[in-house]
């Protein structure tokens, strides 16, 4: 009689949990549970409910749309991205659908992509997203100030009779650099960004022949910079930017008239004209954001060539947390043969109350000559650059598209000291550290 009674309250338990189970897998059960918590507005237990209902194969387009507006509205724009593009699929061109996949971008900081999904926005979706209303042109302008820490290394050259070696030495002392970008939307798709840079640099020549010396001369370098890039932008998250840059730098260099008795030292001007273009694609892909470009440049009187790749992840699914890093690498010509290196970057930053943003962000290995940025920054300098570190916060003032910026770099350099004579490769590296500051701001309208 035990027996019995056990088996038969095994079957009945066995029996309702199977019909739990069953009533768990129906579409009603699930449908009417995720309905209910969407008028409710219980995000986070929807963002639950509505994944297990599509693993469970309840995938319709009212279940992606609460899904992806779950995910929305906590924030996580680029994980909601995927779930309005499925609810798509169901209900073709839905404007609602549409909408929240253009605010997505536009939060998350991609605005090139959302402009590109507002091209199949109807005039009335237009006019209620105010999407002609969104400022259309930036102007930023910031100044770095770059100090070398280089004055015992230049008080050491200068002791004429605490050293005598021949050969000539370039020490960087200092500059500062100035610049001015547009950006301007030219269609939903397109854009266009102009720049200006002025750098001014102190250098400290040392010259020694054996016969005569020179120390403690003075080099101002001066260096006009010419910028011009072209973005296009896919409702998929694609961007194309090719870039150009101009560069025309002029510094004094010295001389020896050794005829007659009585040589002398003499300074004639020297201008190069450089140029750096570059080819990049980024595409947005969930969390991540991947990045390649190729760069050719003409620069110090030699052809350079580079291939990037790198790699961002936003695990929060917005601005307020992001990491990643890339790989270059550089072929650089050299007296008829090429030479390869390799450069290496990282970074992580963060937001706070969607007002600050702090990046910390890391360069190294073979930098001269290398181009950053679509090739807006330009490392072609005649120093060694070991490593760049960098910090950076900015500010976003009031809710029109004002930004005020600062930041501090740090750096470590080389200058090669070239015996009498010889070539660059016979001599020997003198190393100093460097510090920035950077301020600027930047206007839209």
């Amino acid at each position: 009689m035990y027996r019995l009674i056990t088996i038969s309250l095994f079957i009945t338990v066995l029996a309702y949990c199977t019909a739990a189970g069953q009533e768990r897998t129906d579409f009603r059960y699930w449908d009417s549970l995720t309905y209910s918590q969407y008028n409710n507005e219980l995000w986070k237990e929807l963002s639950g409910s509505a994944r297990k209902a599509v693993s469970l194969s309840h995938d319709y387009y009212y279940m992606r749309m609460r899904l992806g507006i779950s995910l929305y509205e906590r924030g996580n724009y680029l994980s909601a991205i995927s779930h309005f593009r499925h609810a798509l699929e169901f209900n073709n061109n839905d404007p609602v659908a549409l909408e929240y996949i253009y605010y997505c971008y536009l939060l998350s900081g991609k605005t090139f992509t959302a402009n590109a999904i507002a091209s199949d926005f109807s005039p009335a979706q237009r006019s209620r997203t105010a999407v002609d209303e969104i400022s259309k042109h930036t102007i930023s302008m910031d100044y770095l100030y770059n100090n070398a820490l280089s004055e015992m290394l230049i008080a050491e050259y200068s002791d004429v009779e605490g050293y005598g070696n021949t050969g000539n030495l370039i020490i960087p002392s200092n500059y500062s650099n100035a610049a001015m970008t547009i950006s301007q939307k030219t269609g939903d798709k397109t854009s266009l960004t102009y720049g200006i840079t002025y750098l001014r640099q102190h250098n400290i020549l040392f010259y020694n022949d054996g016969s005569y010396m020179y120390n403690n001369y003075t080099q101002i370098v001066n260096q006009f910079q010419f910028y011009l890039s072209f973005t296009y932008s896919d409702k998929m998250g694609l961007t194309i930017t090719p870039a150009v840059h101009y560069l025309n730098t002029g510094y004094p260099l010295l001389g020896i008239n050794s005829a007659g008795m009585n040589p002398y030292a003499y300074t004639y001007k020297v201008t190069e004209h450089n140029v750096v273009t570059s080819l990049t694609l980024g595409k947005s892909a969930g969390l991540f954001d991947i990045v390649c470009e190729g760069v050719w440049s003409h620069l110090n009187y030699s052809n350079h060539l580079q291939a990037e790749g790198a790699v961002y992840l936003r695990p929060t699914g917005n601005n307020n947390f992001y990491f990643g890093g890339g790989a270059a690498l550089k072929s650089d010509e050299n007296e008829g043969s090429w030479s390869y290196g390799l450069v290496s970057s990282g970074l992580l930053g963060f937001g706070i109350a969607n007002r600050l943003w702090i990046d910390f962000t890391a360069l190294w290995g073979d930098i001269k000559n290398y181009s950053d940025r679509s090739g807006y920054l330009v490392y072609n300098g005649v120093n060694e650059i070991d490593h760049i570190i960098k910090t950076d916060l900015s500010v976003r003032a009031g809710n029109k598209g004002t930004w005020i910026y600062a930041g501090a770099r740090y750096g470590s350099e080389q200058t090669a000291f070239i015996p009498a004579g010889e070539t660059v490769a016979s001599g020997y590296n003198e190393n100093y550290k460097t510090v920035s500051i950077i301020g600027g701001i930047s206007w839209t309208f």
